[in-house]
């Protein structure tokens, strides 16, 4: 199970966090208390770890651009589904 951790960039910086961080979330606005950072949601950029790394152990998010073997650059998509069964009667 990949781990879940998350960053938000706000236009200025970059804020690492996981769902262990104590973090509040209201009115559209995030708060990390470690840090004592408060954003504005609306204006800020969140993405998400998608479990991997690239070739120097640097961890891919959602968003980040990448470059394949072959030279072409493409940003970085995740798709999270879950898979079910159906019941029958």
């Amino acid at each position: 199970m990949m781990e879940t951790k998350f960053r938000i960039f706000d236009g200025y910086k970059m804020i690492y966090f996981d769902l262990k961080s104590d973090i509040t979330i209201k009115y559209g606005h995030l708060y990390l208390p470690e840090e004592d950072i408060y954003l504005d949601l609306k204006h800020s950029v969140i993405m998400h770890y998608i479990g991997e790394k690239d070739k120097n152990g640097k961890e891919i998010y959602e968003k980040d651009l990448v470059k394949n073997d072959c030279g072409q650059i493409g940003k970085v998509v995740l798709f999270q589904f879950l898979i079910g069964r159906l019941k029958t009667k």
